[in-house]
């Protein structure tokens, strides 16, 4: 039976106007369940609702792994689950993105002004599933990019695992 969980973050978009900014990286652990990322949420937040424009958060998948040092530990979504196996780094302080070849799986757009974006597999076969062991099949980032410079961001990625 699948354990869900999620990750949530707040963090600041990228200093410079509409430049990529990783937002969120995760990765599977050898010997250890598949991950689904079955639903991705997106908005701005605080004082930063009164700017017009629009940003996107995008779940890719690269030729070359990015860059993990500091994992957050991922929330459950049922309190008798057993504790994620997933590793997940939140903002682009705590690692860097992949490189090489990207391949994107999941976009999302939003309002700058607050309205949220949102993103849900349409059945489990369509979830972006990444299988264990981590390396270039285990492994996505999760990338911003707003028309305005260091917005406040607010982000949850949901996943299950198997």
């Amino acid at each position: 039976m699948p354990m869900g969980y999620d990750i949530g973050a707040v963090g600041v978009t990228a200093t410079t106007t509409s430049t990529m900014a990783a937002s969120l990286l995760t990765t599977t652990a050898a010997n250890k369940p598949n991950c689904s990322i079955t639903a991705v949420w997106s908005q701005i937040g605080g004082n930063a609702m009164t700017t017009a424009g629009g940003g996107y958060f995008m779940g890719s998948t690269w030729q070359t792994v990015g860059v993990q040092t500091t994992t957050t530990t991922p929330n459950k979504k049922n309190f008798l689950n057993a504790a994620a196996s997933t590793l997940a780094v939140a903002l682009a302080a705590n690692g860097a993105v992949g490189t090489g070849t990207q391949n994107v799986r999941i976009a999302v757009g939003f309002a700058q002004t607050g309205g949220t974006g949102f993103w849900m597999a349409a059945n489990p076969d369509m979830a972006l599933t990444l299988p264990q062991g981590g390396t270039v099949n285990g492994y996505a980032d999760f990338i911003s990019r707003t028309a305005t410079a260091s917005m406040l961001q607010n982000l949850t990625v949901e996943f299950s695992e198997q």
